[in-house]
């Protein structure tokens, strides 16, 4: 969990509380889906930036269609 969320620190700059719900989501959808947990970081590294750019970003999501964080 730690190394999720100190990625997701580092490359979205959001808040402790918003970078511990996604980390936690990105996780049990990986283990749940048996999913690659690096293969979601970098899908949504790739599309949205972690949700901070383009449509990721107004609709405060990682895919922009993925769950959406408040």
């Amino acid at each position: 969990f730690a190394n999720v969320f100190d990625y997701i620190s580092q490359v979205s700059k959001r808040n402790s509380t918003e970078c511990n719900e996604i980390a936690k989501t990105i996780i049990n959808i990986a283990l749940e889906n048996d999913i690659d947990i690096c293969f979601i970081l970098a899908q949504g590294t790739i599309e949205t930036h972690l949700g901070t750019t383009g449509i990721g970003r107004t609709r405060k999501s990682i895919f922009g269609v993925y769950k959406t964080y408040l």
